[in-house]
C-alpha cells in the first residue's frame, strides 16, 4: 500500500472494467500515466500492483512537441520497506528524429516497487505527458535460437533468437517495411541492462519503447547481441532501421545490449558479433577494412563504423558516445578478426597464406614503405591501401594487362600493419597484409 498516495484511477479504471466483464482483475503489461500538466511540481503517487509480473520494469515517457525541449522531469519509487527512493532524471532520447515527440527514458527498475510519483524540476507548464511503465513478463522456456541459420555463402548466420523465440507471442514486426541494399554495418550498444536476468525480456522492452513511446514501426536495430553472445533477430534481413541519427538508408544496425560506455563487453558478445558480421559481410560482399560513400549521411564511411562515427555528418539528428569508450575502440580488431576467418570471402586471399596461393609475389615486406607488387592475373583495377582502422591511405589504379607495380606509403604515416586490396575486372578482390618498419 502507497502511504499518503492519492487514488491510482487508472488502476482503479481497469478493475472496475473487468468487474463489470465478470473477470477477475487482469494484470496488465503494461499502464499508462496521462497528464495534462503537473502542478505545483509533484504529481500524484500511482499504484504498480496492477502490472504483471517480469524480470524488471521498463519506464520511459513522451511529451507533445512545441519548439525546443526544457521541461526537466524526475521520478521516484516507493519500495516494500515504505521509503521513498531519490528523484531520478528521466533521459532525453535523441538517437532519431521524433516528429510530434520527445521521447525520455526512465530505464529499467525491479519490480518490488510498490508506487511511482514525478516531478516537473521548474516552473509548472501546459504540456501534455504520457509516462509509460511496462512489464515485458518472463520469457517462454522454450524460446531458443533457431538452429535452422541462413547460410548464404562461406560464412553461415549462426543460431539466431527470431521473433517468434524471444516476443512471447506479442511485439509484431512492421507490416510494410522498407526495403534497403546494406552497404554499412553499424555496431551500437544499447547504454543498459548490461547484467539482466532476461535478455529476451530486454529486447521485448526495447520494441516496446521503440513502438508504444517513440511511435515507431517496429524495434528500431536490424540486429541485437547479448553479453551471452546470442542473436536476436529485429529488424532483420535488408530493411531499414531507426538506429544511426535518421541517416538509416543502406544500414544494418548490430546493437549490443549492455552499457559499454562504462564495462567492458564479454568475450562471448565479442565472438558472436565477430561471426555475425562475417556471415553479413560474406553474403553482401562487404570489404570490412574498406569505407565508401555513404550517401545519407554525405561521408566516406567505414564498411565496419560505430554509431559515433556519424557524428561528423551534417545530415545526423543527434551526436552520441554509442557504442562506448570500451566497445568502439574494439572495432579495428573486430574487422581484423573477421578477415582472418577462413570463411569471410573464398576469392580473398588470407593474409598468412598469400604467398602460397601464387596470386602475387609482394617484396620487401616488412619495408620502410615501399613495395614492390607481381601479380600472377592481368585483369587487376585498383590496388587500395587501409590502414587497420579501415581507413583509406592510398588509391592506385592499375594499367590493363598490367602485372606489376609499386606502391609507396607516405612518409609521415606510422609504422605497423597496412591491409592491400587488389580488385579484379571479375569483381574479385585479394587483401595482403603490407608491414612498414
Amino acid at each position: 500500500m502507497c502511504k499518503g498516495s492519492k487514488v491510482d484511477y487508472f488502476s482503479a479504471f481497469f478493475a472496475l472494467f473487468f468487474l463489470a466483464m465478470g473477470h477477475l482483475v487482469a494484470q496488465l503489461d503494461a499502464i499508462e500515466v496521462n497528464l495534462s500538466s503537473i502542478n505545483g511540481g509533484q504529481s500524484d503517487v500511482y499504484k504498480l500492483d496492477a502490472l504483471q509480473d517480469g524480470p524488471f520494469f521498463f519506464l520511459t515517457a513522451k511529451t507533445n512537441k512545441k519548439g525546443k525541449f526544457a521541461p526537466k522531469l524526475h521520478f521516484r519509487l516507493l519500495g516494500e520497506n515504505q521509503l521513498w527512493s531519490e528523484w531520478t532524471p528521466f533521459l532525453l532520447f535523441h538517437e532519431a528524429e521524433l516528429v510530434d515527440r520527445y521521447s525520455l527514458i526512465g530505464g529499467d527498475f525491479s519490480p518490488d516497487k510498490k508506487c511511482i510519483q514525478f516531478l516537473l524540476d521548474g516552473q509548472p507548464d501546459q504540456e501534455a505527458y504520457t509516462f509509460r511503465i511496462h512489464s515485458p513478463g518472463f520469457s517462454q522456456e522454450d524460446g531458443v535460437p533457431n538452429q535452422n541459420a541462413r547460410v548464404d555463402c562461406e560464412c553461415p548466420q549462426g543460431p539466431v533468437c527470431d521473433r517468434a523465440c524471444w516476443s512471447n507471442g506479442g511485439s509484431p514486426a512492421d507490416l510494410t517495411p522498407t526495403p534497403t541494399e546494406t552497404t554499412h554495418i553499424i555496431v551500437h550498444h544499447s547504454a543498459g541492462q548490461t547484467n539482466s536476468p532476461d535478455f529476451a525480456a530486454v529486447v521485448r522492452s526495447y520494441w516496446d519503447f521503440h513502438v508504444n513511446t517513440n511511435g515507431w514501426d517496429d524495434i528500431g536495430y536490424n540486429w541485437l547481441i547479448d553479453p551471452n553472445g546470442v542473436v536476436y533477430e529485429g529488424r532483420g534481413f535488408e530493411t531499414q532501421g531507426a538506429h544511426f541519427s535518421c541517416m538509416n538508408q543502406n544500414t544494418s544496425g548490430i546493437c549490443m545490449i549492455g552499457d559499454y560506455h562504462t564495462f567492458e563487453p564479454k568475450q562471448a558478445a565479442i565472438d558472436a558479433l565477430v561471426d555475425f558480421i562475417a556471415w553479413k559481410a560474406c553474403e553482401k560482399e562487404i570489404d570490412v577494412f574498406g569505407n565508401d560513400w555513404h550517401p545519407n549521411s554525405a561521408l566516406e564511411l567505414n564498411h565496419i563504423s560505430g554509431h559515433r562515427d556519424g557524428n561528423e555528418s551534417e545530415n545526423k539528428c543527434s551526436s552520441t558516445v554509442c557504442p562506448g569508450d570500451f566497445l568502439y575502440p574494439k572495432l579495428s580488431e573486430i574487422r581484423s578478426a573477421v578477415a582472418d576467418k577462413a570463411c569471410y570471402d573464398q576469392s580473398v586471399t588470407p593474409v598468412s597464406s598469400f604467398a602460397e596461393s601464387k596470386k602475387i609475389e609482394l617484396f620487401p615486406n616488412p619495408s620502410k614503405g615501399a613495395f614492390q607488387i607481381q601479380l600472377q592475373q592481368n585483369n587487376a583495377r585498383r590496388a587500395e591501401i587501409f590502414d587497420t582502422n579501415g581507413k583509406k591511405v592510398l588509391i592506385k589504379p592499375l594499367s590493363k594487362n598490367q602485372l606489376t607495380f609499386q606502391v609507396e606509403l607516405q612518409k609521415h604515416l606510422p609504422k605497423g600493419i597496412y591491409l592491400m586490396r587488389i580488385s579484379y575486372d571479375d569483381r574479385s578482390s585479394s587483401i595482403h597484409k603490407l608491414v612498414k618498419r
